[in-house]
């Protein structure tokens, strides 16, 4: 049991990624990943893809380093292979920094889910979870504030600069969220509720 990363071999926005596999379960991953700082909504169906510099840092906290085939083989050996699984994230509206977390965009946010077609009780508890977050119109930062949905789920992610935040096992707690992934950056942190859709 273990947290795998291969070579970091594969070009992308000018860098050479890797991919980051439990041999476990994908709670594992999730865990390690959050660890690293990486986004839940960067998850790739059985993997996380992670530039060269993320790769050290995943080996300086025990990840161990196979070439790419062996990555695969135990993957398929743990039954956590997925192959092109393909269900990936639709971003309905993005607000990227400079602004705030205000009432007028929160309404945006719940305008651009009902035109998704987000069942309104899963809109609703987006919503609620949201205020949470929003308290006192904190500044968006990083990458803002994004709506997404695909099969089965729908999320929002919001990167706000505020001193303090929920935990937020206390946000999943209410109900409202199915999970919230929550990671601290300096001064602001990078929030992202989840819903199942039924």
């Amino acid at each position: 049991m273990a947290i795998l990363v291969d070579d970091a071999r594969w070009p992308f926005r000018g860098e050479q990624w890797a991919h980051l596999v439990s041999d476990h379960s994908y709670d594992e991953l999730h865990d390690f990943a959050q660890r690293l700082g990486l986004r839940r909504l960067s998850f790739q169906g059985d993997h996380y893809d992670i530039p060269a510099p993320v790769r050290a840092a995943a080996l300086a906290q025990g990840a161990v380093a196979i070439p790419g085939r062996e990555l695969v083989t135990r993957l398929r050996a743990a039954g956590l292979r997925r192959p092109r699984s393909g269900n990936p994230w639709t971003r309905l509206v993005q607000y990227p920094p400079p602004g705030r977390l205000t009432a007028a965009l929160m309404t945006d946010v719940g305008a651009a889910l009902d035109r998704a077609a987000v069942p309104a009780l899963a809109a609703a508890r987006l919503h609620r979870a949201l205020h949470r977050v929003a308290l006192g119109a904190p500044r968006l930062a990083g990458w803002g504030l994004a709506v997404l949905v695909r099969r089965g789920e729908a999320a929002v992610s919001v990167d706000v600069v505020r001193a303090d935040l929920a935990e937020p096992a206390a946000i999943t707690q209410s109900g409202d969220v199915d999970a919230c992934y929550c990671i601290r950056r300096d001064d602001a942190y990078s929030v992202e509720l989840m819903v199942r859709l039924t």
